[in-house]
């Protein structure tokens, strides 16, 4: 698993699910699952993955549908 600090500052960590990770990698640009796909959190980065991959797409023919009305 990913930490990262705590948003409080505290010194805290924690846990990054991989649900949320690639969700966050998707928009950041990283293409490459940390997980082996075999395994449940593999699966789970690249759910999280596909669902941010799928609602950026559908904001994106939203957008190219109001720029073709107006």
């Amino acid at each position: 698993m990913v930490f990262k600090q705590d948003a409080r500052g505290d010194g805290g960590k924690t846990q990054v699910k991989p649900y949320e990770e690639g969700i966050k990698d998707f928009k950041v640009g990283q293409l490459s699952n940390p997980y082996k796909l075999s395994t449940k959190q593999g699966r789970e980065w690249e759910m999280g993955f596909n669902k941010a991959y799928f609602r950026n797409l559908e904001r994106v023919k939203l957008n190219e549908q109001k720029q073709k009305e107006s």
